[in-house]
């Protein structure tokens, strides 16, 4: 009589061995279920190969340039139907005016035109000035923080309102 060898730990059974017969004395593991998993096993498929360094970096570029471009057009889609923007450019006023140079140009061929800009500098606001002036006593620090308050003058806002153009009237 031939006794099973387990084919997940390699045990060969024993003519004295209480263990059931259908299961491995050694490790325990059920012969009908081990052998199943690596039959199971040998008929899946190999992976694919990985794709080539090129492929792979050309993929990488085009979920770029759509992620990049997919926000700029669900922001057209949204303002198709409004009629009045209001932009905020925070920053120095040269860089706010610039920026807003920028995204004017874009919304123009929306057919949006600047109808009214506001440039609001900045403050720092006075709880600011109480710090300062309660570390004066602390070397005279307070006094070099409260200079560079006065000197050193916070990012401003420039706000911007934009208004539909009527498309006959829009440029080209």
């Amino acid at each position: 009589m031939k006794y099973k060898e387990c084919l997940r730990c390699g045990y060969t059974r024993t003519p004295n061995e209480t263990a059931p017969a259908d299961q491995c004395p050694s490790c325990g593991a059920y012969y009908a279920k081990v052998a199943a998993n690596q039959q199971r096993a040998r008929k899946q498929p190999e992976p694919p190969a990985p794709a080539s360094k090129k492929h792979t970096f050309r993929k990488i570029l085009t979920a770029l340039e759509t992620a990049k471009a997919a926000p700029r057009q669900a922001q057209i889609e949204a303002r198709a139907s409004q009629t009045t923007l209001v932009r905020g450019y925070r920053g120095r006023q040269a860089a706010a005016i610039a920026e807003f140079q920028k995204e004017a140009a874009q919304l123009e061929q929306e057919g949006f035109e600047p109808t009214n800009q506001m440039w609001e500098p900045g403050n720092w606001g006075c709880l600011s000035f109480i710090l300062a002036t309660c570390l004066i006593p602390l070397f005279g620090i307070g006094l070099l923080i409260i200079l560079g308050l006065i000197i050193v003058k916070p990012p401003g806002t420039l706000t911007v309102t934009y208004k539909r153009v009527p498309s006959s009237a829009a440029p080209r």
